[in-house]
């Protein structure tokens, strides 16, 4: 072999152990992305259920709310609605002043409202909106 020969085979074989370093380094790069994309999808399907949790409570507290209107002061039983379960207690605090506490579970969480409300002449009146903190369901 002429010494031609061999400074071309060290070449080659430099530029063999380059292109391996170079695949094991973009390899690294694609699983770091597929870690960082699976949390990001778990993160956006906690929203997602918190965000039908959140919808879930404020519908019982408006439907409770609309019973008011109505006259009739008792809270909703628990119902089946959206994949999960509504239920609301009324507590009179004056002769138009209502508290209203909604509550609402889905897939093993639930979530609470506290609602106060005036009703006038005029309409309903929301003294207070106050979303309580998620939490696991007994």
């Amino acid at each position: 072999m002429t010494r031609l020969a061999r400074g071309r085979a060290g070449e080659r074989g430099a530029a063999l152990l380059l292109a391996l370093v170079l695949l094991v380094l973009v390899e690294t790069a694609a699983l770091l992305l597929a870690v960082a994309l699976a949390a990001d999808a778990r993160e956006a399907r906690r929203q997602a259920a918190r965000g039908r949790l959140d919808r879930l409570v404020e519908s019982a507290a408006e439907a409770t709310l609309a019973r008011l209107a109505e006259g009739d002061p008792s809270g909703l039983e628990p119902t089946a609605l959206g994949g999960g379960t509504v239920a609301s207690e009324v507590e009179r605090l004056a002769p138009e002043h209502f508290r209203i506490l909604a509550r609402a579970r889905r897939a093993g969480a639930e979530k609470t409202l506290e609602v106060e409300a005036r009703f006038t002449p005029a309409g309903v009146q929301i003294l207070a909106w106050r979303p309580g903190p998620l939490r696991a369901a007994n």
